[in-house]
Parts: C-alpha cells; structure tokens; sequence
C-alpha cells in the first residue's frame, strides 16, 4: 500500500501540474527585421486552479502601454494556443515565432516597438473568462540590402508618431 502511495504522488501529480501564461518575452538578443520571423518565449508559473490560456492576441505599440491600455495600436495576429496544444501549459515555457511581415515593420531606422500579448483564458470549472496582458520590447531594424537591391519608395504609413 505505501508503494502504491509513492508510486501515485512520484508519478501521477507531476502530470496534473496547473499552470497559465505569466509573461512574454524574446528568446534572441538581436533585433528583428521586416519580413522574418521573430521568436518570443511565453513562460508559464504554476495555479492552485484549472487555468485553461486559449488565444493571444498580438498587438503593437510605439508608446509604453499603460496598465488600462487597449490590445495595442496596430494587431497583427491572434496565436491559437488550441492548436499549438498550449491550453494546458503545465508550467513550462514555450516559444512562438511571430510574423513581421507587415508594413509597420518596414523601418528606416531602428525602432522600438511594444509587444503587447493580450492572453484570453478560461478560469476555474466554470470556465470563468479572463484577459490578461503581458508585453516586452521589440528592437526592428531596416533591412539591409546588397548593392542589387532597389531603394524603397518612401513610406506613406503613420503609425502612433506621438505618444
């Protein structure tokens, strides 16, 4: 009976860890470029409660978001934690590669943007709905070019000049 005890306490709780999303950030010390791709890490911390984290939403900002601030001035994508199978993180950290094809990161210089990865949840048997937000710094550079390549046209694009 008391291996039978141990035996359920090593092997069986170890899978039934709880845990949520409790932060963002990026797994390379480089900066971004437009048009590649940009690994971000979400780490996870364990819960007390059946944490269920289903989508996030991936919006941007050139001003510091502030504690009330929106999903971000420009959205680019929404990563479906269903289909990743990251639902149920169990407390370890996991890493998505976020897509900087979009104009905005078409830059003359180098530029400082805010990540802001707004978390939706399912809190509790009930499912109680939660949005939590998390965000952390993405260095863009311009996009070096050989001596083939074509100037860019001048971008007609405004996003956030003032904060």
């Amino acid at each position: 009976m008391l291996f039978i005890n141990y035996f359920f306490i090593l092997t069986i709780i170890p899978t039934l860890v709880l845990s949520a999303i409790d932060g963002v950030y990026p797994v390379v010390k480089y900066p971004a470029l437009h048009s590649f791709d940009y690994p971000v890490e979400f780490s996870t911390t364990s819960t007390y409660e059946v944490w269920a984290d289903y989508t996030v939403i991936i919006g941007w900002s050139k001003c510091f978001p502030g504690p009330h601030a929106t999903l971000g001035g420009f959205i680019t994508e929404t990563v479906d934690l269903i289909a990743l199978d990251r639902v149920y993180t169990s407390g370890e950290p996991f890493v998505v590669n976020l897509s900087l094809k979009d104009r905005v990161f078409d830059v003359r210089s180098r530029t400082t943007f805010y990540m802001i990865a707004t978390v939706t949840s399912g809190l509790g048997r009930s499912e109680l709905r939660h949005v939590e937000r998390y965000w952390t710094n993405v260095t863009v550079d311009p996009r070096h070019c050989s001596e083939g390549c074509q100037s860019k046209p001048q971008q007609d694009f405004r996003f956030e000049d003032k904060c």
